[in-house]
């Protein structure tokens, strides 16, 4: 657990108390603060609770002397509607966070890799992670991905924290300069959550504030924390000891080690981001691309990871050869992974290395079981339809299964992936909007209901086929939210089902990583 006795004696209070807010109430509470913790569902209350953690309704709390509010990123403070809890706190003052900027503050030595973007955060997460723990580096995984930064190891100047950020969390951290950041990608998303297109690339943008110790002393924590353009009005000195706005350090000038932004440079809005950061100065670019080859950059855009990062187009290593990368959007993540690595001084033939061992991810194109000649494959962290297009690009005769909650756009872009399709079966919410989008297009299709009995049909039916390559794809184009409480709790389903088809066909390649 990260030691958090900075805050001894403060009054912080925490709202949204499922695993990233419990560890910021435990770890503020065994460092002497004075904890207001609340969730407005029983669930979290109760696992509170359960904890020792005791609770106060912040919806009715009196907020006077609480130094800062730590909000679980789900939780909304700006669109569509500000939570009536960080309502009460904008209006009284109090200064809105996340975990990771406690943990920012509270292990300021310790050297900061971040990865965003649409899609392809946690298998670069990971991968990036991977490479580093290959090269004996101290290090800690999590953010995003899953393990929340409060029950890491606490890491001094030899240590990397190597942090997935999504876009909600990048507005909870004021503080935190990256060393390195890798911005994936840009697709509509969340757009709910950041009142349209042009607040998530802002948010996402946040990935590159300055440097703390390159270019001001203090960074801004306030209240309000939207990337929006909308003016911001200033609150002072805040009890956190920081003021609301950065201010330039005089007479400092550059440090020796410039903070590095690696942005992909396949999408439009990266593109723009990338020309911008390099217009603004104060960091180095690195631009990523799987598509073209990039001067001055990385790339990999015949499967061949080209290192040009010192002028001297190197090739690093064929990522054909790595079997948890299939696909070119996993060359792309490879491409981040190998420039953050590189940017924390591991060397390139030990960053190859460890990508011909990364054994991949759960639920991101996971290779489940191969039952009576057909392949199954849990993709159930492919959430929206730029997630599956990636997925649906890398295997022929595909019986797909997807539907769920859909997210604004449904299944657009993905007609040019529809010839590898043999047949769909549809799940969840989602199933009358995707029959007739697929009927549309004359795609084979069936209503289905629910995981298991998709995955029995789907499996009947691939026995049937004749072709090849027989794939069942679970890569829902939808979050989880109807039928799950997450994506993982889907693909677990997912692969039950397949177990359960493994008992009836003994004998059979089964049971993934």
């Amino acid at each position: 657990m990260i030691d958090l006795g900075l805050f001894s004696g403060r009054r912080i209070a925490v709202m949204g108390l499922a695993r990233s807010g419990l560890a910021a109430a435990r770890a503020l509470i065994a460092g002497g603060a004075e904890v207001l913790a609340w969730d407005d569902g029983q669930a979290g209350r109760e696992a509170a609770t359960k904890a020792g953690v005791p609770l106060t309704d912040l919806n009715t709390a009196d907020l006077t002397g609480v130094a800062a509010l730590v909000l679980s990123p789900g939780i909304p403070h700006t669109f569509p509607a500000p939570n009536p809890v960080a309502a009460r706190a904008k209006a009284a003052g109090v200064p809105i966070i996340g975990d990771v900027e406690l943990l920012k503050r509270a292990r300021p030595d310790a050297f900061y890799l971040g990865i965003t973007g649409t899609n392809g955060k946690s298998t670069t997460t990971a991968l990036t992670g991977h490479i580093l723990a290959s090269a004996g580096r101290r290090i800690q995984v999590g953010g995003n991905l899953g393990t929340p930064v409060l029950t890491f190891e606490p890491l001094g100047a030899d240590g990397v924290y190597v942090l997935e950020m999504s876009s909600y969390q990048l507005e909870l951290t004021p503080s935190l300069g990256f060393d390195a950041a890798a911005l994936l990608n840009i697709t509509p998303d969340h757009l709910d959550r950041h009142g349209g297109m042009d607040g998530y690339i802002a948010a996402k943008r946040l990935a590159f504030r300055p440097h703390p110790t390159s270019r001001f002393d203090k960074l801004s924590v306030r209240s309000d924390v939207s990337p929006h353009p909308e003016p911001l009005e200033a609150r002072g000195e805040s009890d956190l000891g920081v003021s609301p706005h950065p201010e330039p350090v005089e007479g400092r000038g550059e440090t020796e080690r410039l903070p590095v932004a690696i942005v992909g440079i396949d999408d439009e809005p990266c593109r723009r981001m990338a020309e911008a950061l390099e217009a603004e100065g104060g960091r180095r670019v690195v631009r990523i691309s799987a598509e073209r080859p990039v001067p001055g950059g990385v790339s990999a855009p015949d499967g061949i990871l080209i290192d040009d990062t010192d002028g001297g187009r190197v090739a690093v290593l064929d990522l054909r050869d790595c079997p948890a990368l299939p696909g070119r959007h996993n060359w792309q993540n490879a491409c981040a992974a190998y420039a953050l690595a590189h940017a924390a001084g591991v060397a390139a033939s030990t960053i190859a290395a460890a990508m011909r061992s990364f054994p991949g991810l759960t639920h991101r194109q996971q290779q489940v079981a191969t039952i009576a000649g057909v392949r199954f494959v849990n993709d159930s962290k492919a959430t929206n339809a730029d997630a599956a297009a990636k997925a649906l690009g890398c295997y022929g005769a595909i019986h797909w299964i997807l539907g769920g909650k859909p997210k604004e756009g449904g299944l657009d872009g993905l007609d040019a992936f529809m010839p590898r399709v043999r047949e769909a079966f549809l799940i969840g919410e989602a199933t009358e909007d995707f029959a007739r989008w697929l009927a549309a297009r004359g795609v084979k299709h069936r209503r289905c209901g629910t995981i298991d009995v998709a995955t029995r049909e789907a499996f009947a039916a691939a026995k049937a086929d004749k072709g090849p390559e027989r794939v069942v794809l679970l890569s829902p184009a939808c979050a989880s939210f109807d039928q799950f409480p997450n994506f993982e709790v889907r693909g677990e389903a997912f692969m039950a089902a397949v177990r359960a088809l493994a008992d009836i066909h003994p004998g059979q390649e089964a049971a993934g990583r």
